[in-house]
């Protein structure tokens, strides 16, 4: 799945809660693995402090297989 942030305005993003586990969240430009927490409601994903002037910044979330 990929998730295109658009002129983000925080620090985080949140991302609902889907039927499989997040196994993995990384930038699309650069493959870095980026930090994220899943609690019950979903997802929050850290927006690394230097892409917060991006026009569009690209996450790859990969899912769990079960």
């Amino acid at each position: 799945i990929f998730v295109h942030v658009l002129n983000a305005e925080g620090n985080t993003l949140f991302i609902p809660k889907m039927e499989k586990k997040i196994a993995s969240v990384k930038l699309f430009h650069n493959n870095q693995k980026v930090n994220y927490i899943e609690n019950k409601l979903g997802t929050l994903v850290e927006i690394p402090a230097g892409l917060l002037t991006m026009p569009d910044i690209v996450f790859e979330v990969s899912l769990a297989a079960n």
